[in-house]
């Protein structure tokens, strides 16, 4: 599969960077490895939940507009250090301020597991007072206009 070659040259070249890949069919995913399991979108699941939203509440659809047009609002998984010091314990709150501070909406943290195996744990709006010991290659999960 052409995202397995593009994740082998990425680590060939020591390059830091996500890949995402697009599964347009569920059943495909046997085909994925397992520590890519962060870094990937099931097309029909997405486009499903998306539906079921806007069901229950049509006051989701600009929402939903904007985040799926080309050049609307994107998700961006940011590094942890643009955000607050390395080492260091910040609740989300702290981290919500400081994407403010970066016309950013946060929305979730991405801790960064040493077992590539595993994968990394990806936390969808904690609560405010969840703290994080901030770490190298985890990133805080934004909502932004702009990749800076």
């Amino acid at each position: 599969m052409a995202f397995l070659e593009i994740g082998g040259a990425i680590t060939t070249a020591n390059m830091e960077t996500n890949v995402v890949a697009e599964l347009l069919d569920a059943a495909d995913i046997a085909l994925v490895p397992a520590d890519w399991s962060d870094q990937l979108v099931l097309t029909e699941h997405l486009s499903s939940l998306f539906l079921t939203q806007v069901s229950e509440n049509v006051n989701l659809a600009p929402v939903f507009d904007d985040l799926l047009d080309a050049e609307g609002t994107e998700i961006y998984c940011k590094p942890i250090h643009w955000y607050g010091r390395v080492d260091h314990t910040a609740t989300f709150a702290t981290l919500t301020l400081a994407a403010q501070r970066r016309d950013e909406i946060a929305i979730g943290y991405r801790r960064k597991r040493h077992e590539a195996a595993l994968g990394n744990e990806v936390l969808i709006n904690p609560p405010k007072s969840a703290e994080f010991v901030l770490n190298e290659g985890d990133a805080l999960i934004v909502l932004a206009s702009h990749e800076r």
